[in-house]
């Protein structure tokens, strides 16, 4: 074996562990830090009945469909009877009282501001018959929807709550027919169902 070949060999070597001892050899200064991501639900709806809807007590005189009495509770809780031919209403105990229930996002901050949810109204149970009374043309008002709002059947109504940090106060109204002789307490329900 020649001299330079042998040399030429030992250089080879010594350049391979070279390269194998820079290539194993960790980097310097690197460090590593996790990133932790994060959301919060907050969609839970709280919903509370502040009030019925007690349109007082009064002595009516219907004594056909064609003579009757409207009562109409606004979303201020006034009532107002409106006789039609020989119908009449004579007030016993007034009721000022609106219809009232809260709604709020549980778990919201004072940061979380004007979120609208939609309101159903829906599941009707008028009066049991015959009681000659009949419920209809519920509305509703809130902060923001500030008027006598109607509410149809499985139609969205907009509820705005103001606060997440706050509940947001609803009013009711409606309107009750009287169109033949009643006597005794009478009951009739509606449902509404928040979403968003």
């Amino acid at each position: 074996m020649k001299f330079y070949s042998v040399k030429n060999t030992l250089a080879l070597a010594a350049i391979a562990a070279a390269l194998v001892t820079v290539a194993s050899t960790p980097a310097r200064a690197v460090l590593t830090q996790s990133i932790t991501a994060s959301i919060a639900a907050v969609g839970t709806l709280d919903v509370l009945k502040v009030a019925d809807m007690d349109f007082g007590s009064w002595i009516i005189n219907s004594p056909d469909g064609a003579n009757g009495v409207v009562f109409v509770k606004d979303t201020n809780g006034d009532v107002i009877a409106t006789p039609s031919g020989g119908g009449s209403a004579t007030e016993i105990d007034a009721v000022a009282v609106p219809a009232q229930l809260t709604v709020g996002i549980v778990g919201g901050t004072a940061a979380t501001t004007n979120v609208v949810v939609d309101m159903f109204y829906d599941n009707v149970t008028d009066f049991p018959g015959p009681s000659g009374l009949a419920l209809s043309a519920i509305t509703y008002r809130t902060a923001t929807q500030n008027a006598e709002n109607a509410l149809t059947i499985s139609t969205p109504a907009p509820v705005t709550i103001v606060s997440g940090a706050a509940v947001e106060p609803v009013f009711f109204g409606a309107t009750i027919t009287a169109s033949a002789p009643v006597s005794g307490n009478n009951t009739a329900t509606f449902d509404v169902t928040f979403a968003y």
